[in-house]
Parts: C-alpha cells; structure tokens; sequence
C-alpha cells in the first residue's frame, strides 16, 4: 500500500476545518480530546500553534493523523487518531508514520503518549504499536466533567 503524507505547511485552515469534522462525524472527538470541549476554531489555532502535524493517506482517503507537541530536541509527545478507512490497516499505518517521522526528523528518537486509563482502544493501540509501558500515572487526566482518572504514561524509540 502507498502512504502519502501531508504536513501541517501543506494544509490550509480549510484543511483542517475537514480534519476536525472527520474527527467529529466518526464519533472520535471525545476519546481524543477528552480534557476539555473543542470546536474547529479551537483545533485549527491549537494545531496551527502547538505541533506539527501530519496527515497519512492512500491518495483517495485520509487514513490517520497525526501531531506532536512539546517537541524537545530528541523528544515529543505523540496523539494519534485512525480513521474508519484505515480499519484493518491501523496498525501498519502507525508503523508507517513512525517510519516517515524517523526520515523527514532524525534527530527525533522517542515519542512518547499519556493515554487515559478508560481508553481501551487506544491502550490495545500503544501495545500493538510496541509502546514500552512506564507506568500509571495516578490522577493525571483530568476529563471534560472534571472527574480525575489515571493515565498510563508509554514511549516509543524511533
């Protein structure tokens, strides 16, 4: 399967105005922004701001996506969305991305996640993706109707 990869500089606000109703259309919205309410404006300024961004493809479909925020030299924070059209392929499509970010930056060795302890599917996700586990982390997620879970804390090398 051909992957193509869109950056953040490719994208317009229009773009990502699409991305966001993606998001919000296949009922991903609140897994993945689970901290607090988020419209498009707020997704395209976060984006635009925060992270760089990545968009993997097949050339007809959006596949997945992709941000890291915090990056620090060797180092980011990851977030990972999988689209319906990538089901069967979520996988090998990480594996893929993780690729892409290696060659386009290699000074980029370890990406790292904090995914909620109530995630299942995003905890199986990080496993299948070979995430090394560090650990629970009590009380470090606080969810939009201010309650307090755990997060489980993962990196992966690159």
């Amino acid at each position: 399967m051909d992957l193509n990869y869109t950056t953040l500089y490719q994208l317009s606000d229009a773009d990502l105005h699409i991305v966001f109703n993606q998001i919000v259309s296949e009922d991903l919205a609140d897994s993945l922004f689970y901290d607090k309410e988020i419209n498009a404006a707020d997704f395209v300024g976060f984006i635009r701001n925060h992270t760089m961004f990545i968009l993997i493809g097949d050339g007809e479909e959006t596949l997945s996506a992709c941000w890291l925020t915090d990056f620090k030299d060797n180092l980011a924070y990851i977030h990972y969305v999988s689209f319906k059209a990538s089901k069967g392929r979520a996988v090998y499509i990480a594996k893929e991305g993780f690729k892409w970010l290696k060659r386009h930056f290699p000074t980029l060795n370890v990406v790292m996640g904090l995914t909620p302890a109530n995630n299942n599917k995003a905890i199986q996700f990080y496993k299948h993706l070979n995430f090394t586990e560090l650990g629970k982390v009590p009380n470090s997620i606080t969810l939009k109707d201010s309650s307090v879970i755990d997060g489980y804390l993962t990196y992966k090398e690159l």
